[in-house]
């Protein structure tokens, strides 16, 4: 009879390891990241940025993204973080060349491929396919108010100083 016991309780305590071993793994949370296009204001003019960006709540691993501008003769560009952080964010700016108006006249495509691995450790993918004419509209029917860059507030600060100095 206690052996009968043994077994029994022995039965219920590997059933019990395995679902916690179950919930533990169930419990892992996915990492969220994102890419998506974005009008990017500079001294100059409007272009066209792309964001990437680990919107959490899990650490995300070998984030690679591959960008391509369709139609006009850029190589692709590319993007490895080996470790992105929750909230993390990385900007990239994938032409200087031609502004965003400029693009959105040509109507060109831009593909966007996204792969990261999270705490589940399963590879993730995201893809995003847009236009910059649809961006550039987008933008413009929001009416939001353009962002400065670093630069061009730098560059009214300069002219500001030099006006102050011109009227001593």
């Amino acid at each position: 009879m206690a052996e009968l016991a043994l077994a029994v309780a022995t039965l219920f305590l590997v059933g019990a390891t395995l679902w916690l071993v179950w919930e533990s793994r169930r419990q892992r949370v996915e990492a969220n990241v994102i890419a998506w296009v974005a009008p990017w204001e500079l001294v100059g003019g409007r272009y066209m940025v792309i964001h990437v960006e680990n919107a959490g709540p899990a650490v995300a691993r070998s984030v690679a993204l591959e960008w391509r501008l369709v139609s006009v003769t850029l190589p692709k560009g590319h993007l490895a973080e080996p470790v992105m952080a929750v909230g993390f964010r990385r900007t990239m700016l994938p032409t200087t060349g031609q502004t965003l108006d400029q693009l959105a006249a040509q109507s060109v495509p831009v593909e966007i491929d996204l792969t990261w691995r999270d705490g589940r450790r399963g590879l993730q993918k995201q893809t995003v396919r847009t236009n910059c004419r649809d961006t550039k509209a987008a933008y413009d029917e929001s009416k939001a108010l353009p962002r400065p860059s670093q630069l061009e507030t730098l560059g009214q600060m300069r002219d500001e100083i030099k006006k102050l100095a011109d009227k001593r």
